[in-house]
């Protein structure tokens, strides 16, 4: 609703700059997910949201990918997300998301993309 009374009060053309400025900012962070060494996508990211874990290497399959292939590693792949989340609030550092989603093997970080006022240099 709220999406639609900010197109209704401001109008069609800066509706769609914001939502273009914000896909701009979905995509620079994706590109930092995918160049990262410790940051994998959980899922195809979709709309304004992008799914990761951050996982050390022994946390990795041989690919290069996160192990989520029995039960033990996904709880290996959680705990370190919810450490690795824990860390960056105790620094001060970074405010983020972090829960299960239905249709992604483990809990996962979720970045969703609403504040305009957020910068590339932010992430």
């Amino acid at each position: 609703f709220k999406w639609w009374a900010m197109w209704f009060v401001h109008g069609e053309e800066w509706f769609t700059r914001r939502v273009d400025r914000l896909d701009m900012l979905r995509r620079h962070f994706l590109a930092k997910v995918e160049e990262s060494p410790t940051l994998h996508l959980a899922a195809i990211p979709t709309g304004l949201n992008v799914l990761f874990y951050a996982l050390p290497q022994q946390l990795l399959a041989e690919d290069g990918t996160p192990d989520l292939s029995t039960t033990e590693s996904r709880a290996k792949v959680a705990y370190a997300s919810q450490a690795a989340r824990r860390l960056l609030l105790e620094q001060g550092k970074w405010m983020i998301n972090y829960q299960e989603t239905h249709g992604v093997a483990a809990p996962c970080f979720r970045m969703v993309f609403l504040n305009s006022a957020l910068t590339t240099s932010d992430m």
